[in-house]
C-alpha cells in the first residue's frame, strides 16, 4: 500500500461526503453561466481525478464504492449540464427550490437513462436497453412509458426457437397482458410505439392477425413508424406466399400430380 494512503483515503471520503449537498455547478468546480465547452473541460479534469484507474497502486477497499459514486455521480452532472432542457429545469430548481417533495435531479436523470434505452434498443442492443430501462423505472416508477419499455426489453430477451416463438411461452403471455393493460390505460394517448410492441409479441405468439391489426394501427397514429411499416409488410408477403403455394398446391391435384 502507497505510503500517502491515509490522505489520499480522507479525501475521496471528503469528496464523497459532499455529493448530496453540492451543486452541479460546484461537483464540476463551474460558474452558473458555464457554457458547454467550459463543463466538459471541466468533466474531464474532474474524471480524471476521481476516476477509479487512477488510484490502482492503492488497495481502496470500502473506498472503492466511494469512487464509483463520485464518479458516476460527475457523470451525472455534467449529462444534465450540457442538455439544455435538463440544464433549464436543473436551474430552476436551484433558484426556487422544491416544495412537492419530488427529487427533481432523480426524474431527470431517469428521462436521461430513458432516451439512451430508446437508442439503444434502436440498434438492437437489448440488454444494454434493459439495464438503463430498469435503472430508470427505479429513479421515476411512476412513469408509465418507462415501465413499458422495461417490460418489453424484457421480452425481447426471452430466448427464442427458429420460428422466433419464445421459450418462456409463460412470461411472454404475462408481458402481454402487462402491455394490454397499460394500452387499455393510455388509449387517448394514441402511442404507436406501444401497438408496435404488443404486435411483436403477439406475433412471437403466433397470433399473427392479432399482431398485424396493431401493426395498422400504429400506423394510423405515425404512418412513418418503421417498426411497424417492416412488420406488417412481413406479415403481408408471408400470407401471399402461403395462398400462393395453396393455389399451386390445388393446381397439381387436379393435374394429378404429386407436390
Amino acid at each position: 500500500m502507497a505510503d500517502d494512503s491515509a490522505e489520499v483515503f480522507e479525501q475521496i471520503r471528503q469528496m464523497h461526503a459532499t455529493l448530496d449537498e453540492a451543486t452541479y455547478y460546484e461537483l464540476l468546480e463551474v460558474s452558473t453561466d458555464a457554457d458547454t465547452n467550459a463543463i466538459n473541460s471541466a468533466f474531464r479534469k474532474m474524471a480524471k481525478k476521481w476516476h477509479v484507474d487512477r488510484y490502482s497502486k492503492y488497495d481502496l477497499g470500502d473506498e472503492k464504492e466511494k469512487l464509483q459514486a463520485i464518479f458516476s455521480k460527475l457523470n451525472e452532472a455534467q449529462r444534465t449540464l450540457v442538455n439544455a432542457e435538463q440544464r433549464a429545469e436543473y436551474d430552476d430548481v436551484l433558484e426556487n427550490g422544491e416544495d412537492d417533495g419530488t427529487d427533481v435531479v432523480a426524474l431527470l436523470e431517469a428521462d436521461n437513462l430513458y432516451l439512451r434505452g430508446k437508442k439503444t434498443l434502436s440498434r438492437g442492443g437489448y440488454k444494454g436497453a434493459y439495464e438503463m430501462f430498469r435503472e430508470a423505472n427505479e429513479l421515476n416508477p411512476d412513469d408509465i412509458d418507462i415501465r413499458c419499455h422495461l417490460i418489453y426489453a424484457e421480452y425481447l430477451l426471452i430466448a427464442k426457437d427458429d420460428t422466433g416463438t419464445p421459450l418462456d411461452r409463460s412470461r411472454a403471455e404475462e408481458i402481454l397482458k402487462e402491455l394490454d393493460d397499460v394500452n387499455e390505460e393510455i388509449k387517448k394517448r394514441e402511442s404507436d410505439w406501444l401497438h408496435v410492441f404488443v404486435g411483436v409479441v403477439q406475433l412471437g405468439l403466433g397470433r399473427n392477425n392479432r399482431a398485424k391489426s396493431h401493426f395498422s394501427e400504429a400506423l394510423m397514429y405515425n404512418p412513418k413508424n418503421k417498426e411497424a411499416q417492416r412488420h406488417k409488410r412481413l406479415l403481408e408477403m408471408r400470407k401471399e406466399r402461403g395462398e400462393a403455394k395453396g393455389f399451386f398446391g390445388k393446381l397439381l391435384e387436379k393435374l394429378g400430380v404429386s407436390s
